[in-house]
């Protein structure tokens, strides 16, 4: 799932979270790969999603997946999330 922003061309990827008992199978994978695909389709330039620093397995994917660090994109009131971007392509 996706969400736009206050930046019009950036979509944010909401919420991929795999149950434990169903990790390791490439279904974080699969799903985020989709939802790049649907905010592309969807005229998207640009997508980010935020997670906590220490979900590090979720930002090694992510940055398997082109996503680099970036500037916050929204407001949290919680210190400790990263956040990362990247852009997408129109093939």
């Amino acid at each position: 799932a996706f969400a736009p922003t206050a930046q019009a061309d950036l979509a944010e990827m909401k919420r991929v979270y795999v149950k434990p008992d169903f990790r390791r199978y490439g279904i974080a994978r699969a799903l985020a790969q989709k939802i790049i695909s649907e905010a592309a389709q969807a005229g998207y330039r640009r997508i980010a999603i935020s997670t906590w620093g220490h979900n590090t397995r979720a930002i090694v994917l992510y940055e398997q997946l082109g996503f680099a660090p970036v500037s916050p994109f929204k407001e949290h009131p919680s210190q400790g999330l990263v956040y990362l971007g990247r852009e997408l392509s129109f093939a």
